[in-house]
This record gives structure tokens, C-alpha cells and sequence, in this order.
């Protein structure tokens, strides 16, 4: 008898195990998703209670809108949201194309471009390239590097810091965003000491990025599916969102 009820008691316990292990190959995956957002004005920023405030704050908004996901949005510094994807502890990520971040996750569509421009300030015609100061942000891709003249490179953590540097005479050139520097320049009161035209410009594209394994096959569809319906208000989303923040 005890070796009887031994038996049924094992037999129990295995089908229990067997259905538990069915049970969990079936269930669909988590709908909620963490994204970070590398603060940097007008691209990325805190929103205000009800509203986003900035460009890829307003496209996750809209992501979460049209996929039906749980989206949670949070800030950190831009050269430390690389760092946050690597230690696993966000899922997506809306940056501009970088060779480092390809290690770590995958691309699932570009949202939009950005047309970045070197700017001199007029001391810098009395320079010599090597002693130029030129104001670059924090992990930049290293394509972009590659593509500068030798001058002398000076890490940003934003692009309105580096023009505060600029009109403090701390640098003599500096690498951004045409329209966000359009409106920084005359913002700082210096856009009278730059030379007229941009010594460089380089386009590159700000793509959503998904963490390897981080989403299901139905998650990345959703999202993709989420893009091409966002897709068509991007030229809106460019122009209005700098004029929110900034104002």
C-alpha cells in the first residue's frame, strides 16, 4: 500500500510539473517595455505633467499609442544610456545610429533624419587646426569622428552647453544639429560671431533599437507597425516639438 500511494503521490507530482511547464511555453510575453531616453534638448527631455516636450519623448508616446504596448519612458544622461542598454536595464532605445549600440541591440526602423553641421566661430580663422576647440557630444558615433577635421575635441553633455562655451570664448567651433543650433545661436546671442557657412554637415538617422532578445517576435511587429503609422506625422513632430520646449 505505502509503495502504491509512493507511486501516486510521484505520479501527481509529475503531471502537475508537466502542465506547469506547458502552461509557461504558452503564455504570451510581457506587454510592458522599458525605454530610455539619452537627455538632450530638444530631442530629449523631462515632459511636463500632461505633455511631452520633446521630439522622441513625443514619438514614444505616439509607439505606446499605436502598438498597444506598456511603454515606461525614462531620462538619463545621453553618454550613459549606451551604458544602461549593455546592463541590460532598458529594452528600447531612440538614438541616433551609433556602430557601439549594434552590439547590444537591434535596429527596427529609422524615425527621422538630423543633419549635424560644423559651425566656426570667427577667432577660429586665426587658428591653427590643431588648436581649434571644437564641441562634440558625449558618444558620438565613432563614423562621425572619423569624418571631423584634427581639431582639438571637447565632450558636451548637451549642445546648449556647448554653446554657452562658445560665448564664453571656451571653444571655437562646435558640431550639432542645424535647426537646433539655428535656435541656440541666436538664442545665446552669438549667432553674429559664427562664420555664415558650415565647414561640415553630415546626415545621420535616429533609429528605435530594440535589446537582443529583449522583444518577442509580436512585440517588434507591434513596434514596426507603430513606426509606419507615425511615419507620416514626423515633418509635424520636427518642426512643432523644438517650438515647445523652447518656449
Amino acid at each position: 500500500m505505502l509503495v502504491q500511494a509512493v507511486r501516486w503521490i510521484l505520479g501527481v507530482v509529475l503531471a502537475l510539473l508537466i502542465a506547469a511547464a506547458s502552461w509557461a511555453a504558452t503564455e504570451p510575453a510581457q506587454s510592458s517595455l522599458q525605454l530610455v531616453l539619452g537627455e538632450l534638448p530638444p530631442y530629449n527631455c523631462q515632459d511636463l505633467a500632461t505633455t511631452p516636450r520633446c521630439i522622441n519623448n513625443k514619438i514614444a508616446a505616439k509607439l505606446a499609442h499605436y502598438s498597444g504596448l506598456e511603454i515606461s519612458v525614462s531620462l538619463a544622461p545621453y553618454a550613459r544610456a549606451l551604458r544602461i542598454l549593455q546592463q541590460q536595464q532598458t529594452d528600447l532605445m531612440i538614438v541616433l545610429q551609433n556602430q557601439a549600440v549594434l552590439a547590444h541591440a537591434d535596429p527596427l526602423l529609422a524615425l527621422y533624419d538630423v543633419d549635424l553641421v560644423l559651425r566656426l566661430h570667427h577667432s577660429a580663422s586665426r587658428l591653427a587646426p590643431q588648436d581649434i576647440r571644437l564641441g562634440v557630444l558625449r558618444g558620438l558615433d565613432q563614423d562621425v569622428y572619423r569624418l571631423l577635421p584634427a581639431y582639438r575635441y571637447v565632450e558636451l553633455s548637451d549642445y546648449e552647453q556647448g554653446v554657452e562655451m562658445l560665448a564664453l570664448g571656451r571653444l571655437d567651433a562646435i558640431l550639432a544639429p542645424a535647426d537646433a543650433l539655428t535656435f541656440l545661436l541666436q538664442r545665446h546671442g552669438v549667432a553674429s560671431q559664427m562664420m555664415a557657412e558650415p565647414q561640415l554637415q553630415v546626415r545621420q538617422q535616429v533609429w528605435l533599437y530594440c535589446r537582443k532578445q529583449a522583444c518577442s517576435a509580436e512585440q517588434q511587429r507591434q513596434l514596426q507597425l507603430a513606426v509606419q503609422q507615425i511615419l507620416p506625422h514626423m515633418p509635424a513632430i520636427l518642426q512643432l516639438m523644438p517650438i515647445t520646449y523652447y518656449q
